[in-house]
């Protein structure tokens, strides 16, 4: 998946998530260099074309609900 989808415009969020299951929005622009005012737009817009490859994103809390929610790369 990682391989086939490197032509989009977004691919490093395909690459980090895969690579760092779990990362979270704050981490993708510190630690990444991701600036982008929402991630979650992007990770919808990727959503579109992963769907066809059997894949999605999914954003779920790390630890507790008040805590920072994290980003999986998952089957559909």
């Amino acid at each position: 998946l990682v391989d086939v989808m490197n032509w989009h415009e977004h691919y490093a969020y395909i690459l980090i998530v895969a690579t760092d299951q779990g990362v979270t929005g704050r981490e993708l622009t510190e630690i990444y260099g991701l600036n982008y005012a929402n991630h979650r737009v992007n990770f919808q817009r990727l959503n579109v074309d992963l769907a066809q490859f059997g894949w999605h994103f999914v954003s779920e809390p790390r630890t507790t609900q008040n805590k920072p929610w994290g980003w999986w790369l998952v089957p559909i």
